[in-house]
This record gives C-alpha cells, sequence and structure tokens, in this order.
C-alpha cells in the first residue's frame, strides 16, 4: 500500500520499546495509520583523542550500545570525517537525562544532534518527509473507511526496513478544516485567556 503521510509522532509496545506512528492518506482518499517498529533513538559524542576505547567501555558499562564511526562535525569546514561515537538509547525520552551523563564521560568532549525530535530522525534517515509518499506492507483491512481511522493497538505494525519512499507528484484526496479566534486586548498588550473578549470566530472546511 501507498500512502501520503500527513503527520507523525511515535508510541510504545508493551515492552516500552518506541514505535513510530505515521498518519497519511491513501490516494483513493482513505485514512491509515502506521506503526514502525525497529528504529531506536540515537545521538553523537566527540572524543578527545586517544580517549575512544575508554569513553566507549564506561558507555557500554552504562548500558548502551556504542559504536565507532567516522563522521563530520556539524560546526566548520573540515576536510575529512573525525571518529566519533554514535550512541543508541531504547526510549527517546531518555536522550536528554543520557546527553548530560555522558558528557560527564572522561574523554567525552562534546555531544551531538541530541535536540532532535525522534520523529523528525526517523524521518529524515528513511528520506521520508512531510506530505512525501511512502510504500509500506500494510494490509487492505488497515485502510479507514466511512469517517474511522485504525489507530493505537489495531493499527497496522511494520518493520523499518520494509519501509520505501517513492515519487509521487499528485497530492492524495484531502479534507480540510482551520479555524481562527480574534481578541479585544487591553491598552495594546497581548491577548490574555482571561479576560480578552473574543470579537471573532472563523472557520473554513
Amino acid at each position: 500500500m501507498i500512502f501520503q503521510i500527513l503527520d507523525a509522532n511515535y508510541a510504545y509496545d508493551n515492552q516500552r520499546n518506541p514505535l513510530v506512528q505515521l498518519f497519511g492518506t491513501t490516494p483513493e482518499g482513505k485514512s491509515v495509520t502506521c506503526r514502525v517498529a525497529g528504529f531506536r533513538p540515537y545521538f553523537y559524542a566527540g572524543v578527545e583523542d586517544g580517549w575512544q576505547k575508554s569513553a566507549a567501555e564506561t558507555l557500554a558499562a552504562m548500558g548502551l550500545e556504542v559504536e565507532e564511526i567516522l563522521r563530520f562535525e556539524p560546526i566548520g569546514f573540515q576536510k575529512t570525517p573525525k571518529k566519533m561515537l554514535k550512541i543508541t538509547a531504547t526510549d527517546p525520552k531518555e536522550v536528554r537525562v543520557l546527553r548530560e551523563k555522558v558528557r560527564e564521560v572522561p574523554g567525552i568532549k562534546t555531544v551531538y544532534e541530541t535536540d532532535i525530535l525522534f520523529k523528525n530522525r526517523f524521518l529524515i534517515d528513511q528520506n521520508l518527509g512531510g506530505m512525501g509518499w511512502v510504500e509500506a506492507p500494510i494490509p487492505e483491512w488497515a485502510e479507514g473507511t466511512s469517517g474511522h481511522t485504525h489507530s493505537g493497538s489495531d493499527a497496522p505494525l511494520v518493520n523499518v526496513s520494509t519501509l520505501h519512499p517513492i515519487l509521487h507528484e499528485a497530492n492524495a484526496p484531502m479534507r480540510f478544516m482551520s479555524f481562527d479566534i480574534e481578541c479585544l486586548p487591553d491598552h495594546g498588550e497581548m491577548p490574555r485567556a482571561d479576560r480578552s473578549p473574543v470579537i471573532l470566530i472563523s472557520m473554513a472546511f
């Protein structure tokens, strides 16, 4: 099945493994929710020369998956990539805490890409994007009908390796609804919910 990606977030399975959730629409205008397993959060650490092995062993002892890689630093011009450690975690919500712990490891001089949202990391790595099209091994029963969209535990579960971005120029049939309000602030201040009267409500669909 192919569908156009409208939104993405993540949830967890029963073992607290992260599952990326893709929400989209098929070329026929049917809603689809697809849960994707097999993708984990990660970030990079720059290491002082001669400290790669020691730092990697310390991080592994902390229960982290560590891989030594060659990568260009994100800032500044470099002619050759530098040795870094790729640190893979299990829970996207732990990355900020792990970032601070990794910084305290002897030999670690800095960390990179810890502020990239998990869903964005997934989309970037899989060469997907908002309003992009993807092919996934989703059965026909997963297509929403009559306004129903499969979500949560009844949405199909696929492995990240089975997703494939595809080139599709047209947009799927869309249903739109948007709304806006305008408030009257006091003395030119920013509107406040507790006292600024609503003077206009608009909706389009």
